[in-house]
């Protein structure tokens, strides 16, 4: 019997996968299912083996529509199976979703940073070789992060604070944390200081009218009723604060 935790190469994952169309011609989802997951979750220790993360949500997804299938045959058969697969695989199904926005994320990072203009071409930046050289650090970082989310797949806590936090990718922070149902006073405080964290990113990027077209596009993503994760009161204090700023600086002048 192979170890599950071992890595699984390519010709055994084709076994597999005729593994688990078997078991959907015998009708059998749940099992069809568990293939399917082993497929999605399958550890590999290069690249050149790994399947994509858009194959490994095939996968998930397809896990998720087998588990959803046996629920179905279970009603017909008034013989009820457990709903607890269905919810772990589409929670599975979320935070590759979670996984897949990071990459992707940490890849436009990379080719904005590879794309500032060197150190001859800013005449008028001080210190423009430190900035350079920043800029190449975060790049190679980000890169690197980036080829670890291709290889195998991450926990919601693993996405959160080795590649979303350090990274600064405050927008899908919010979201994770949302979809982990963060709650409670210590809970809340983190969700307030990630909310003022990207506001702050917004407003130095572009202003009050940036910060408010964030809090528009992140928080149609989160739950309305959910206060914990949109905490408005917070959110218009914050912006109310950056806009007292901008008008006394323009009265100034």
């Amino acid at each position: 019997m192979h170890d599950l935790g071992a890595p699984i190469s390519t010709s055994q994952t084709k076994y597999l996968e005729l593994l688990a169309r078997y078991y959907v011609r015998k009708g059998e989802h749940i099992a069809a299912a568990r293939m399917l997951l082993i497929l999605a979750e399958r550890q590999c220790s290069n690249s050149e083996e790994a399947p994509a993360l858009d194959k490994r949500y095939e996968y998930l997804r397809d896990a998720v529509l087998q588990a959803k299938s046996a629920g179905i045959a279970a009603d017909l058969s008034k013989n009820p199976v457990d709903s607890s697969t269905v919810d772990l695989l589409e929670g599975k199904l979320v935070v590759l979703r979670f996984q897949i926005q990071i990459k992707e994320e940490l890849e436009l990072m990379v080719a904005r940073l590879e794309n500032i203009p060197s150190s001859s071409e800013l005449p008028n930046v001080p210190f423009p070789r430190d900035n350079i050289l920043a800029n190449a650090e975060t790049a190679k970082a980000a890169k690197d992060k980036a080829k670890e989310l291709s290889l195998n797949l991450k926990s919601i806590t693993q996405l959160y604070n080795d590649y979303a936090v350090p990274f600064d990718l405050w927008e899908v922070c919010l979201e994770m944390l949302s979809f982990a149902n963060y709650s409670g006073d210590a809970d809340s405080k983190i969700v307030r200081e990630v909310w003022a964290r990207l506001l702050d990113q917004a407003l130095t990027k572009g202003g009050v009218a940036e910060a408010c077209s964030v809090v528009k596009r992140v928080g149609s993503k989160l739950d309305p009723a959910d206060g914990a994760c949109l905490p408005l009161d917070i959110i218009c204090l914050h912006l109310e604060k950056a806009a007292v700023i901008k008008f006394r600086r323009r009265i100034s002048w």
